[in-house]
C-alpha cells in the first residue's frame, strides 16, 4: 500500500483494532470521552462475562474426564485435539506446560479396567508410601469429578445471571451477577481431592500392577494442571468479580462500545466506498507475546454500518481478515489516553498487521492490492 492508502485503511480498521487489543481486565480508558449510557455499558460488560464464564464451564467439562478417562480411542484422540487451543485463547498468558495437556493424555489411549489408571482409582490417594490411602474404591477419582462437575454448575450460573443482566442491566440483576462470580470464586478454590491427586506419591503404587507408578505419576501431573487452569480461571473471575461489583467497566466491553458509538464518526472520516470495503466483514484480533506465541484471540463480526454486531472471547471457525498485535504495541495502546488513535498510529507504523483470508480477502487487504487501488487517488 502507498502511505495515502495505510492511512485511509488505518481510519476504517483501527478503531476496530483498539475495540479488541484493550485487553481483558481493566478498568475503562476513554470512555468519558464518548457519551455512552449506563445502561449500554452494563449490559455490553454482562454480555462479556457471560461469553467468558460460559468457555471457562466447557474448559472444566472437557476436564473432567482426566478423573474419568474414556477407554474409546476415538473419544480419546477428540479430546487431546479439542481441549488445548481454546482454554489458551481465553486465559490471557496461559500457554505452557498447564494447558499442553495432548502429550499427556496420549496415555488414555491405553486405559481399561485392568490398566495401570484403574489400580491407582480402585487404591486411592496417599502423600507417602508410608501413610494409608484414602479415597478407595474410586471414591477418590468420583469426589474429584465431582469438584470440576461443581466448577461447571458455578460457571452455568454465572452465565444465566450474566444473560439476565445483559437483558435487563437492573442494580438488582448486576448483584446477582456479583454474587455468582464470588460463589465460582470460591468453588474454584475449593478442589481438595484435585489437590489430593496433586499431592500422591508415584511410588506408593508401585507393585500393585506393572503400569501403576507410571500411571500414578501421569494423574499427579494432569491433577497439578487442572489446579494450574483453575488458579488462572480464578484470578479472571476475580476480576471480573471486582469490576461488577465496584461499578467498574473493563475495557474489552467497553472498547466495543465506544467503538459502536463512535463507528459513525469514523464512518464520516473517509469516502464511502472505502468504508463499505471493511464494513460487514469479519475479523480474528491475535495478541502475541514477544517470542510470537499466542496468548489471545477475538473474533469479531461488522454490519454493512461497520458496528461490531457480535464477538466470541475463542477463535471461531473462519474470518474474512486476520489482525495480529504484540503484548508490547498492546500496551501502549491501553495506556494511551485515545487508544484507537493509538491504534491506527500502531497499524500506520507496522507494529500490527492485518492479513485477510482467501483469494478475495487476500487481495483486499495484502499490499499493492486490489482495495489499495481503489483508494488509491486519497
Amino acid at each position: 500500500m502507498t502511505d495515502q492508502t495505510r492511512r485511509a485503511f488505518v481510519r476504517t480498521c483501527g478503531a476496530v483494532v483498539a475495540a479488541g487489543t484493550l485487553g481483558v481486565t481493566g478498568s475503562v480508558r476513554g470512555a468519558s470521552q464518548v457519551d455512552i449510557d449506563d445502561e449500554t455499558l452494563r449490559r455490553e460488560q454482562a454480555r462479556y462475562v457471560a461469553k467468558v464464564s460460559s468457555e471457562m464451564g466447557w474448559a472444566f467439562d472437557e476436564l473432567t474426564p482426566l478423573f474419568d478417562p474414556p477407554s474409546n480411542e476415538d473419544l480419546a484422540h477428540r479430546f487431546e485435539e479439542s481441549y488445548t487451543p481454546t482454554v489458551a485463547s481465553f486465559v490471557p498468558g496461559l500457554v505452557g506446560d498447564a494447558v499442553e495437556l495432548a502429550e499427556k493424555l496420549s496415555w488414555y489411549r491405553a486405559v481399561g479396567d485392568e490398566s495401570g489408571f484403574a489400580m491407582v482409582a480402585d487404591r486411592g490417594v496417599t502423600e507417602s508410601p508410608t501413610d494409608d490411602f484414602r479415597g478407595a474404591n474410586g471414591d477418590g477419582m468420583a469426589d474429584a469429578r465431582d469438584e470440576l462437575d461443581g466448577a461447571v454448575e458455578a460457571c452455568e450460573t454465572v452465565t444465566d445471571r450474566a444473560d439476565a443482566c445483559a437483558s435487563d442491566p437492573s442494580d438488582s440483576n448486576v448483584e446477582a451477577l456479583g454474587d455468582a462470580l464470588a460463589d465460582l470464586s470460591a468453588v474454584l478454590g475449593e478442589f481438595e481431592w484435585v489437590e489430593r491427586w496433586a499431592d500422591i506419591a508415584p511410588s506408593a503404587y508401585s507393585g500393585i500392577h506393572p503400569n501403576a507408578k507410571q500411571a500414578a505419576e501421569r494423574v499427579k501431573q494432569n491433577a497439578q494442571s487442572v489446579l494450574d487452569v483453575a488458579e488462572a480461571i480464578e484470578s479472571v473471575v476475580e476480576e471480573h468479580h471486582a469490576a461488577v461489583t465496584d461499578g467498574v467497566i473493563l475495557d474489552f466491553p467497553a472498547a466495543v462500545a465506544i467503538y459502536n458509538e463512535r463507528v459513525s464518526e469514523v464512518r464520516d472520516s473517509v469516502p464511502n466506498v472505502l468504508f463499505d470495503r471493511i464494513a460487514g466483514d469479519s475479523f480474528h484480533l491475535r495478541t502475541e507475546a514477544s517470542g510470537g506465541a499466542e496468548l489471545t484471540v477475538r473474533w469479531f463480526d461488522t454490519d454493512s454500518s461497520g458496528a461490531i454486531t457480535a464477538y466470541e472471547v475463542v477463535e471461531q471457525g473462519s474470518s474474512d481478515a486476520d489482525i495480529v498485535v504484540d503484548e508490547s504495541t498492546l500496551a501502549d495502546i491501553r495506556g494511551a489516553d485515545d487508544p484507537m488513535s493509538k491504534a491506527a498510529d500502531a497499524y500506520d507504523s507496522g507494529q500490527i498487521s492485518v492479513s485477510g483470508n482467501g483469494f478475495f480477502n487476500s487481495m483486499k487487504y495484502g499490499s499493492g492490492n486490489v482495495f489499495g487501488k481503489l483508494v488509491s487517488a486519497l
